[in-house]
């Protein structure tokens, strides 16, 4: 687990074991640690993507299973992505104190409203930028195709939602290619490929913005 958030929650510890821990500590490790482990979570969805394609699914008997896994670990790690983006913003609201509604839906516009007035223009710029990142507003389009556009009418099982879903994405632009790869097998392993690159490239963002993000804790905490 990358602990970029190690020094937060040593101050935290610190409060605690001076008897001066409060809800606000507790929430504000709460959400250090679900950002931490939704970060694990998305280190490991490239490689299970390709060794569920690569490996466990390799016979052509096993075509819909590994049909099935190029469609779910893409919806698992977009649903990641959103969640980490709208955590490390709940989070940023708590620490500054902020005063946006924790119950709020799609908090990050108003958030990032309140915090253009504060005396932090480093982490408004960051947090701006990770905002309209176009890789994460890529994965975070998709999760909320998958939510908002498919009606619940129309999913009677697993293998129906992702008809509707692909037709969707397919209609909607989001991974353009996705629609025509998932009808010819001798095409999916290089597909799959290329996704787990993409995974990679997301990760490899997410990780630079974690560190600029941590080495402005001690500022905002």
């Amino acid at each position: 687990m990358d602990w970029s958030f190690s020094d937060l929650v040593e101050r935290i510890i610190e409060r605690f074991k001076a008897k001066q821990f409060s809800a606000r500590d507790r929430q504000l490790l709460r959400y250090v640690l679900e950002l931490d482990k939704l970060y694990s979570d998305l280190e490991l969805i490239p490689t299970e993507l390709t060794m569920a394609v690569r490996n466990y699914y390799a016979k052509p008997e096993h075509w819909p299973l590994k049909k099935f896994h190029t469609t779910y670990h893409p919806e698992n790690f977009a649903f990641r992505v959103h969640a980490y983006r709208e955590k490390t913003f709940r989070f940023i609201n708590l620490a500054l104190k902020l005063g946006v509604p924790e119950k709020m839906d799609n908090p990050i516009k108003q958030i990032l409203l309140r915090l253009k007035g504060h005396p932090l223009p480093k982490l408004h710029r960051l947090l701006v930028e990770f905002s309209e990142h176009e890789t994460i507003r890529k994965w975070v389009k998709r999760r909320n195709t998958f939510v908002h556009a498919i009606p619940i009418s129309e999913v009677s099982s697993l293998s129906s939602a992702q008809v509707v879903l692909f037709d969707v994405l397919r209609k909607d632009g989001v991974f353009e290619d996705e629609w025509a790869v998932l009808q010819e097998s001798e095409e999916i392993n290089a597909y799959c490929e290329r996704l787990a690159e993409t995974m990679g490239a997301t990760l490899g963002y997410l990780s630079s913005f974690r560190r600029r993000l941590a080495n402005q804790l001690p500022r905002i905490t």
